[in-house]
């Protein structure tokens, strides 16, 4: 995987290698003919996700990262220190164009329908995962990145459709659902240093969604923002 000391340089380049790989599995996996119903290909392609999410994971951890320099007790300095705020935003740079933006090349394959009836859920059931692995760094924030600042970038990243009234796909459908999920599960956990940003960010949403379920542009992104600030409603305001 990576032997450097950037994991978001050697992650985007593992990913464009497995974008040119992917599109070749079905040659690639049709030498066994005992294989008369393809598992090869589904089971391969379930390796290739696999390994996406695996470098996803690796960038995810740089948000509230440590850093750990191991010294003997005669070295002076410290062992611990929280990652650079430059790497922090750079791993987030890197979930809003592999994570956040939809993973097409992970569906719009010549065999997609040989492994899945309706290929829109090879992207759309990945989303969550995806999103959950840069919400959940919420619980590792530092002085460097704090919760309200990286909740703050999240949103716009995550919610643009709100504020630029697009059309949301379901596949961004799938992310903010998520965040929003994760955000009300955080609400009121027994991480105190993050309540208030997390509070503050579930009534920015409140408004956003509200606004957003009469003013987007078709009917299903109207129902999608309903039901959001449904969700959040019902835990802030509505009792």
């Amino acid at each position: 995987e990576d032997l450097g000391d950037d994991a978001t340089k050697a992650s985007a380049y593992g990913i464009k290698n497995l974008q040119r790989e992917i599109v070749h599995l079905t040659e690639w996996t049709s030498d066994d003919k005992k294989d008369i119903y393809g598992n090869d290909l589904r089971s391969m392609y379930d390796e290739f996700v696999t390994q996406f999410r695996r470098y996803c994971g690796h960038v995810a951890r740089y948000i509230g990262g440590t850093l750990i320099t191991w010294k003997p007790k005669e070295q002076s300095g410290d062992i611990y220190q929280p990652t650079p705020l430059d790497r922090q935003k750079a791993a987030l740079k890197f979930a809003e164009e592999y994570m956040f933006t939809e993973p097409v090349w992970l569906r719009d394959l010549p065999y997609a329908r040989r492994i899945q009836t309706d290929p829109q859920l090879l992207t759309t059931r990945l989303a969550p995962s995806l999103m959950s692995m840069v919400i959940d760094r919420l619980d590792y924030v530092n002085e460097l990145y704090p919760a309200q600042a990286f909740l703050d970038d999240l949103v716009k990243l995550v919610f643009s459709e709100a504020d630029s009234h697009k059309k949301v796909s379901l596949y961004r459908q799938a992310l903010q659902g998520n965040m929003v999920d994760n955000l009300l599960t955080a609400y009121g956990n027994n991480n105190a240093t993050i309540q208030p940003a997390v509070l503050r960010t579930l009534q920015t949403l409140e408004k956003k969604t509200k606004a957003a379920s009469a003013s987007a542009p078709d009917t299903d992104s109207r129902a999608h923002w309903a039901s959001l600030y449904d969700r959040i409603g019902r835990r802030l305001s509505w009792k």
